[in-house]
């Protein structure tokens, strides 16, 4: 989802010089016309649960992500716990059980 979003954004960004440089009302339409199905696309989309390890419970982290079992999602609270919030990606890498892997499929589920 995000990706999508950054995608939409910056073409979006592309279409605002069209729009401002426009000398007739074709090119004024057509620019129109990609913002709009920018705002569908967007729209269709649904959008994806994400866990936050600073903040949610194990049996939340399991639920969001199901690579990581309710077991690994105890290890992440604990070590939260034992060593304070994590301040990076990096930092969870640390826990025991947790490889670098299961982090890069699950990207976009995860915040801090």
């Amino acid at each position: 989802m995000k990706n999508l979003l950054s995608i939409a954004v910056a073409i979006a960004l592309l279409t605002v010089p069209a729009v401002a440089a426009a000398q007739d009302a074709r090119s004024l339409q057509a620019a129109r016309a990609v913002s709009i199905a920018l705002v569908l696309i967007n729209s269709d989309q649904e959008e994806q649960e994400v866990c936050n390890l600073n903040t949610d419970s194990a049996e939340e982290i399991s639920a969001v992500i199901p690579e990581i079992s309710p077991e690994l999602a105890q290890r992440i609270v604990s070590y939260r716990s034992n060593n304070g919030p994590y301040r990076s990606i990096l930092d969870v890498l640390a826990v025991p059980g947790l490889d670098s892997k299961i982090v890069t499929r699950n990207g976009e589920r995860i915040v801090l």
